[in-house]
């Protein structure tokens, strides 16, 4: 109820500063509502949306369970149904075969009086009357039945084309599921293969690293050179004798 307060509160404030009308703001509403839901399914990470639809299969194989024990019903029905038809064939052609035997034993049955043509019998009478009766009753239910029969065999036919329909159709939606994984997986790998990076402070410190190298390769040749000059400077010098003689000759003076 509070959510709802607040939406009214919203489009009222909508209403006061467009001076937009309610029909107007529905107009605007209904011409971008499917923008709207366009680009909220878009913004909905591919990977989301592919468990999203295996989700959707997952749930249409609970269904193919519930299809199939409707198609069942369907058969066992239609079954039924010609289970009747066949005994009410089966008793018609019974009462059929029993009144054209009595119609055969009707001379039998008719007794010669003072009038033309005789009397039948009335207890034969009675009981072909009856079976004629009962004839008629069990053929008007025998067409019946198979009218019913043809309209649920119909009906079962129909039914098991469109469950076959389905399953074709849940099937296919399996194999393009595998499909897509595969694809997006591909899509996956290319973004991979071009992905870059930025090299900047990586090739920043490769040109620093090489300028130390040098100036280090630099100051070790310096010292390099001196050592050298040091040593050569020793070599070419007064040995220690020499330099004893000298300050014995000051020393004498």
């Amino acid at each position: 109820m509070r959510k709802l307060m607040s939406l009214v509160g919203c489009l009222s404030l909508v209403l006061l500063f467009t001076g937009w009308s309610w029909e107007e703001l529905s107009e605007y509403y209904q011409a971008t509502r499917e923008e709207i839901r366009e680009a909220s399914s878009e913004s909905i990470p591919t990977e989301i949306e592919l468990n999203r639809l295996q989700l959707l299969i997952q749930k249409l194989d609970t269904q193919a369970k519930e299809h199939k024990r409707v198609v069942a019903r369907a058969k066992v029905d239609l079954e039924d149904a010609e289970t009747l038809f066949a005994d009410s064939q089966c008793k018609c052609r019974t009462l059929k075969q029993t009144i054209v035997h009595m119609r055969d034993q009707l001379p039998m049955f008719v007794s010669t009086g003072s009038g033309c043509g005789g009397t039948v019998d009335p207890a034969f009478k009675s009981r072909l009357e009856h079976l004629i009766s009962a004839y008629k009753t069990h053929s008007g239910t025998m067409e019946a039945r198979e009218k019913a029969v043809t309209a649920h065999r119909e009906a079962v036919t129909d039914l098991v084309n469109r469950f076959d329909r389905w399953s074709l159709q849940r099937d296919t939606l399996k194999q393009q599921l595998d499909s897509l994984r595969a694809r997006q997986a591909a899509t996956q790998i290319a973004v991979v293969d071009k992905a870059s990076f930025d090299e900047d402070d990586l090739s920043r410190a490769v040109e620093l690293e090489s300028k130390l190298d040098r100036r280090i390769r630099i100051e070790e040749q310096v010292d390099a050179e001196f050592e050298t000059w040091s040593n050569d400077v020793i070599a070419e010098g007064p040995d220690l004798a020499s330099i004893e003689i000298q300050i014995q000759s000051i020393l004498v003076d």
